[in-house]
């Protein structure tokens, strides 16, 4: 079975059965726009449950390493095998950003969120990574994941976009849409894994988008942050609470189980 070959901090492997609960039987086309760690599309791919799928996010960098991996894994596992994940040489391939071939970028990508603080990639207003050094492991370098995501992906159409090109789905399609949470509070927002970020007018957008598509029978299944904001932003929908364990808060005893909403 494959693994995310990358860090989420929104990563849903911890909810797989939750999710998996939610999922349709039979379904056409398997979508996911904000595809971060793709937990459930890996899963779901092990199942062998998904015919035809198209991956997006409208982060170039991540979509770079996912064709990275789909197209070239031995390239990208010999690039990693040459990082060094001294603080040092972190902040020094963080400055000078990614390049060159796909697989590079898959390197690079890989390289940052298995070395940065808690794997929590984010970019300035500038579309630089910002992210501060970490403690990483000292080989960051898991050869079966990456040729394992590697098989799954292919002939998987993987694209970077914005989310609202979703509504190229059509009926009987399956759209997992998990995008940046809505903040639990002010000082916990986190919406600046792109420059462009994610605030409340595109969360707005998302909602009217998942009307749009559920009234043309394709099957949708979101998840967010537990707060009044989403609740209500939502309200008419069919709203699950289920736990999750996050750990991306910079204080280590604000880290832990908390509340999220899976939403049909």
């Amino acid at each position: 079975m494959a693994n995310p070959f990358t860090k989420s901090c929104g990563g849903k492997r911890q909810l797989i059965p939750e999710l998996s609960a939610r999922v349709p039987e039979k379904f056409g086309t398997y979508h996911e726009p904000f595809v971060g760690g793709g937990a459930l599309f890996f899963w779901l791919q092990a199942q062998g449950r998904i015919t035809k799928a198209v991956l997006s996010d409208s982060n170039e960098k991540l979509i770079r390493a996912y064709c990275g991996v789909r197209d070239d894994v031995e390239a990208v596992i010999v690039a990693l095998h040459k990082m060094k994940t001294d603080r040092d040489s972190f902040y020094a391939y963080r400055t000078q950003g990614p390049s060159g071939t796909d697989a590079e970028f898959a390197a690079w990508w890989i390289y940052i969120t298995s070395c940065c603080f808690n794997g929590l990639f984010r970019e300035n207003k500038k579309g630089t990574c910002n992210s501060p050094y970490g403690t990483p492991k000292d080989d960051i370098v898991n050869e079966v994941v990456l040729r394992e995501s590697s098989k799954a992906l292919q002939g998987v159409e993987i694209l970077c976009e914005d989310f609202d090109n979703a509504e190229r789905a059509e009926a009987g399609d399956f759209i997992y849409f998990d995008p940046p949470y809505w903040p639990k509070s002010k000082t916990a927002s986190f919406t600046s894994y792109t420059a462009k970020g994610f605030k409340t007018g595109e969360q707005e957008r998302l909602r009217d988008l998942a009307l749009d598509l559920r009234g043309r029978g394709v099957h949708v299944l979101l998840s967010n942050s537990d707060v009044d904001e989403t609740r209500a932003l939502y309200d008419g929908f069919d709203v699950a609470t289920v736990g999750a364990r996050r750990a991306i808060n910079s204080r280590a005893e604000r880290r832990g189980r908390v509340s999220e909403l899976l939403i049909r």
